[in-house]
């Protein structure tokens, strides 16, 4: 099980260092390397991906940041900065309401229909339930529902990109499953899928796996086999 998660998927991570395949992330503990792990894991990882974030900020420091860059980042979170109106809807209850549409539409059990149904109430979220958000306070200090603002928005953003990740993949593989395709299929599927925003779209490619620790299984189909 713990194999299967830390291969589930996402952004590859530096076990040594903690650095991650974008830019400026560091994921230590847990969240990087050691699956569920114990607090002198999580205190340790956490130690090194710190010192390696405070000697990557040295260098950087004296690049200037694109500015255009930053004040639209500027304007992104101070727009979350408001005030929930009468019939409007704190952060927690956006949230609530991913977290209901993710767990009965893409837990283990998948299928095209019910991930496309999904990505359909993901997207009345977006519309209909984002502009009515707001805060308890606009205080910017220690303003929780800020924080939960924007991960809200952060939230609709990674459920989409999982569920058309997902969409793409024709195939059943470790514990993604799909109802629609339920064997392994080495031979279109012994791959990465790797999404890009471009724009206001998402691309994909289909890199090569690398069979780091054995040879590739070349069965075309799991039906094939014969044990």
């Amino acid at each position: 099980g713990t194999t299967w998660h830390l291969t589930f998927g996402g952004i590859r991570t530096n076990t040594h260092t903690f650095a991650t395949s974008l830019e400026g992330l560091y994921a230590p503990g847990g969240v990087g390397s050691h699956g569920v792990g114990s607090i002198t894991y999580v205190a340790y990882d956490g130690t090194v991906a710190a010192e390696q974030s405070c000697e990557r900020a040295r260098r950087i420091a004296l690049q200037p940041l694109p500015e255009e860059q930053v004040q639209r980042e500027q304007r992104r979170l101070q727009g979350h900065l408001r005030v929930k109106s009468e019939d409007g809807l704190l952060p927690a209850q956006v949230k609530k309401r991913i977290r209901e549409i993710m767990t009965e539409k893409m837990g283990y059990v998948k299928n095209e229909s019910r991930m496309c149904a999904a990505l359909d109430d993901l997207s009345e979220v977006r519309e209909t339930m984002l502009p009515r958000m707001g805060l308890g306070s606009t205080s910017r200090n220690w303003n929780y529902d800020w924080v939960e603002a924007m991960d809200a928005e952060d939230m609709l953003d990674v459920c989409e990109l999982t569920i058309r990740m997902s969409l793409q993949r024709k195939e059943s593989r470790g514990y993604f499953f799909r109802e629609d395709y339920p064997y392994i299929d080495n031979k279109n599927w012994l791959t990465h899928t790797v999404a890009a925003r471009v724009g206001n779209e998402v691309t994909f490619e289909h890199t090569s796996a690398a069979q780091k620790y054995g040879p590739p299984n070349e069965r075309d189909d799991f039906l094939t086999a014969d044990y």
